[in-house]
Formats: structure tokens, sequence, C-alpha cells
């Protein structure tokens, strides 16, 4: 039983001995703690490691980490091409040849993806080439400031200008169903080139600048900024938002990824918007980012679907809208002083992925305010993400987890582009371009943390838990030793080791695993968790504790039923009852 200490002066009834008067006259007791032998035996004891956060304090070379706290081979990415460039803008992919636009010198190059030697094809007179969209077998360039189209004939290697606008900007070009599409800015216009080579406006929204676009079979998906809207155009020239403002820039569209019933993705990036002062205006249940699947519409107060037809065109030589002509939409039409889109220096470095679903449901896939967002596709049936300060290359999945893919060296990941059983990665500061191709043989490894059992230990096992598909390895390997970091005087490697197999170490204090994977990334060995068991040695005895107790203070035994029995003795005892004196407390 365990002790404690009593008042002798506040007990009555106690029969008075000679080693309680000893304690009267004013002596202190001293009590030492010393601890027996076998309170400081040791028992089996086991280090799992089976989460990320347990990983993560290791050294990984050539594997990832997965949210779910696997470790699997990553991406080989190769360095194909230095171009010696401040920054990258866009890049297009035709048939075996990968179009790259760069700044602030406003030249083009062309990488041959067989070959890998790259060239450059156009030196133009303003300092970005801004963006890039292959139409009618012809390379289209939009150059700023000016906002210049041009035309690049891949097969008699000319440049000559397509169209030099009215505008301040081009910030995106796309081919849809037949035709080339331009976003503008600082009056937030998209034109269209038709068959005859003359361009048209066809939509002029609220926000000062239409920074992206992105068509599928049925819609032209247009990202703008300063508002950050995102407009769709159908195949009749209808116009509609489907996604509400959260941040000032639309920062990348692509999609679909169908295994998770998403069909549109969406990086929102820059400042959150703020809201516009409201106007009467007709309801329209619409579902706010954050619901649900399948959670109905709750409040009068919720976003609006906007459904307007774009302005007619006046004929193929008209390019600015006339006056009594409407615009979808119209409202809170925002002029004045050009900006640049917050992508560029001078953003806020904050973020977040959107999903929309054939409903228009939107849900929000991920956040971040410790990184810049350049770019995501859907690819190998997750949404890929390119990041920048720090450059990094991130896939979630259809749970939402995030996988930190790979990591390089430059300033940012501005650019994605898959090619069949290949990823294209290009960066900015430096612009340079690289490779991985999916099932490319590769080797990676491992190596724990330096893993501390207190005091010297004998090793019992290692234990590893995953899957290996055919033609792939897993190979661990354990070390041990006395110092904190591992020296000349640790062990050699010992193994490689069975999925469970006896460690034949010396015993020590501190311990080490390594754990080399080989195959390709799409069929890549699988560790999920790995266990170390171990046994450290028996300590000798030792003061834990000194407690003196005042004069007068001795320890008693707990009290068992209605009675405190005095430590030390067998016949005196301490009645616990209550006493009967009415208004009295025990």
């Amino acid at each position: 039983m365990t002790d404690a200490p009593i008042g002798m002066n506040r007990r009555r009834g106690l029969h008075t001995r000679s080693w309680v008067w000893w304690l009267g006259t004013g002596w202190a007791l001293l009590w030492v703690w010393v601890l027996p032998p076998g309170s400081r035996a040791s028992h089996p004891q086991i280090w799992l490691d089976s989460r990320m956060s347990d990983m993560i304090q290791g050294e990984a070379r050539g594997v990832m980490i997965t949210a779910a706290g696997e470790i699997r081979l990553a991406l080989n990415f190769a360095r194909i091409a230095d171009l010696n460039e401040a920054v990258i803008w866009d890049a297009v992919l035709v048939n075996n040849t990968l179009y790259v636009a760069t700044g602030h010198d406003g030249r083009v190059y062309a990488v041959d993806t067989k070959s890998l030697k790259t060239r450059k094809i156009a030196d133009l007179d303003e300092s970005e080439a801004q963006a890039l969209a292959y139409w009618k077998g012809s390379l289209y360039i939009a150059a700023n400031p000016g906002a210049v189209l041009y035309r690049w004939d891949p097969v008699k290697a000319e440049l000559k200008v397509a169209w030099k606008s009215d505008e301040r900007y081009i910030w995106s070009l796309a081919a849809w169903r037949g035709r080339l599409y331009i976003a503008t800015g600082d009056q937030g216009r998209l034109y269209r080139i038709g068959d005859n080579g003359r361009p048209e406006m066809i939509l002029d929204t609220s926000d000062q600048n239409l920074v992206q676009l992105y068509g599928d079979e049925q819609y032209l998906y247009v990202g703008a900024a300063s508002i950050g809207s995102v407009y769709r155009l159908s195949k009749t020239d209808e116009v509609q938002s489907v996604l509400p403002a959260a941040r000032d820039e639309v920062g990348a569209i692509t999609g679909p990824l169908a295994s998770a019933g998403w069909r549109l993705l969406v990086a929102s990036i820059g400042p959150p918007v703020k809201p516009l002062a409201p106007q009467p205006r007709r309801a329209v249940p619409y579902p706010t980012p954050g619901r649900s699947p399948g959670q109905a519409p709750s409040a009068p107060d919720e976003e609006i679907v906007v459904t307007a037809k774009p302005p007619p065109s006046s004929g193929p030589e008209e390019t600015q809208q006339q006056p009594g002509q409407t615009s979808a939409p119209s409202a809170g039409r925002r002029r004045g002083v050009p900006i640049f889109p917050l992508s560029l220096p001078g953003g806020t470095k904050a973020g977040e992925i959107w999903a929309v679903d054939p409903s228009l449901r939107v849900i929000r896939l991920w956040d971040t305010q410790e990184a810049w967002i350049y770019d995501i596709h859907a690819f190998r049936d997750q949404v890929w993400v390119a990041t920048g300060q720090p450059a990094r290359l991130l896939s979630l999945d259809k749970k939402r987890r995030v996988t930190i893919q790979a990591a390089f060296d430059e300033e940012n990941v501005v650019k994605l582009l898959p090619q069949k059983s290949a990823l294209w990665v290009l960066t900015g500061n430096p612009a340079r371009v690289y490779r991985a191709r999916i099932e490319e043989r590769s080797q990676g490894s491992y190596t724990s943390s330096v893993k501390d059992a207190g005091f010297v230990a004998y090793w019992g096992m290692l234990q590893w838990k995953g899957y290996v598909p055919e033609g792939s390895a897993v190979r661990c390997f354990a070390r041990s030793g006395n110092t904190r970091l591992p020296d000349p005087t640790w062990s050699k490697w010992s193994g490689p080791l069975d999925r469970e197999a006896p460690l034949q170490l010396p015993p020590s204090r501190y311990f080490q695993y390594r754990c080399e994977l080989s195959g390709s990334w799409e069929h890549s060995p699988v560790l999920q968790d790995i266990r170390i068991s171990f046994l450290p040695q028996n300590q000798p005895p030792r003061i834990e504790r000194v407690n003196v107790l005042p004069a007068g203070v001795v320890y008693r035994q707990m009290p068992s039923g209605q009675q405190f029995r005095i430590a030390g003795s067998s016949h005196d005892v301490l009645d616990y009852r209550p006493p009967k004196t009415r208004g009295a407390s025990p």
C-alpha cells in the first residue's frame, strides 16, 4: 500500500509509544527512496515506423513518403535542357516537339523529345513570350507588353505578325473546336479567330484580365484575375459563371479526373476576394464552396449562376464592342489602372485547389499558405500540383491526401505537361526542362533517423510489411553503435534482411536501418511499416528521490474499510468512522 503523511497533533485516541515521543522532540524523519533491482528490470520493446510523421525524420533518396506513411519509388527527373533564361511562361507539346515560351528576353525554344536537342526558333521584339497555342499547322505566340500575336510556320521557319491588337496584354491562347481563342487584359475580353483569320470579340467581362483558357469536348473555360471568376463558353456561345471567386486570380484550369467524378479542376491564388456590395438580383440556388457532396442548398444568400449571351459580332473586321451592345457579365466593371496577374512577382503566397463536378457542385480539395501554385494537371488518377518557393511537385489522390512527388533546386516549378508515359516539368529562376519516364526502372533508398534505446540494448528482430510487385525488390539493412552520430566505431551494415529477420548486431545504445527499393514508379515496391524489437539491459538500483518530513509527521497506510492503520504497527489503529456529534464534520 502507499503511505501518506498525517499530522500527529491532529489525531485523537492514539496510544503514545516511545518512538512517537521521539518524533515529537523536533527531530526530522529522513526517507530515502531506493529502487530495488527488480523495479529496474527491462522488458522487450518495439519501435514502429508506419506514419508519415515517423518517416519524414529519415533520409529519402529517390523515394517518396506518402500521406499514408508508405515508402515508394519516386519519379526520376532528368534535366533535358538549361535554357539560360529567367523564367518560362508557357509550353505546348506538339507530336515530338516541346515548344517553350520564355521571358524576359522574349525568346521561344523548340525541344526535340526524341533527340533531346534544343534550338531557338523566335527572338521577339517584346520582352515576354507569354503564351503558346498550336492551331492549323502553325505555332501562335502571344507577346507582351503590347499584346502582339505572332504566327510561326514550322515548315518554312517563318515568323509573322498575325494580329496587332488594341489590348494591352494577351495572357492565354487556346485552340478549341477549330478556332483560336485569345484571353486579354486589362479590359477582360475574350477574342476568337475563325477561318477568315480575323479576330472578333465574343466576351466582355467584369474582370480586368482573362488569364487562363482550358477546353474540353463541351465547354471552353475562362479563368480571370482581379475578381477571380471562372466562366464557361458553350458551343452556342452561351456564357455561364461556374465557380464563385475565392481569390483574386485563377492560377490554372485543367480536368477531368473521371475516377473521382471531377469534371473541372481550378487553382485559385492570391489574396481572398472582397465581396461586392449587394445588388438586387434573383437568387439562383448554387452549391457553396466546401459543401460536402449531396448536401442540399440551405441559404438564400448563396452564390448565383449568371447565364448570358456574349456580345454579337458586328462582322469579321469589327473587334471592338459597339455602343448599346450588352456584355456578359457586366455588373461591377472595373477599369483604370492595368494590373499584372498575381502569379507575377508581388502577389500573395497562398492558394486553393477546387473541383467542380458535372452538376456544378464545388469542392475544395487543398489549400496552402506556404507556396505558390503555378500549375495543376490530372495525371495517372491524381491531381498534380506545381509549386514555387519551395519548388515542388505534389499530388492529391481522390481522398485528398497530399504526397510530395519531387523537389527541385530551382525557385519555382511553373508548368506540367504529360506525354503518354512521360511527365515534363518546367522550372523558373532559372528556366530548365526536366522529364521523367513513368515506366523507367529506377532505384532509391530510405535511411531511418538514429534511434536511441536509452541504454545499451540487445537487438531482436527487424520486420517490415508491404508488397513487392513482380520485377521489383526491397532489401533492408541494419547497424548499431554507441555514439549519437554514426562513425567508424559503429557496426557494419548487416543484411540484406528478410521480411522477419533476427538482428545479428552487438549490444549498443543506438540503432539505424536502411531499405533499398528497385523497380519503376508505376510498378514500385511499397513499404508500409517497419518494426524493430529490442531489450535494454537491466540497470542497477539508483536513488531517485529524497523526502524530508517535518517534525511530528509520520507516514501511515491508506485506509482499509473504516480504519487507519499506523505504518509500522500491527495493533494501533485510528477510527475512521465519522463522529456522532451533530454538526461536526468527519
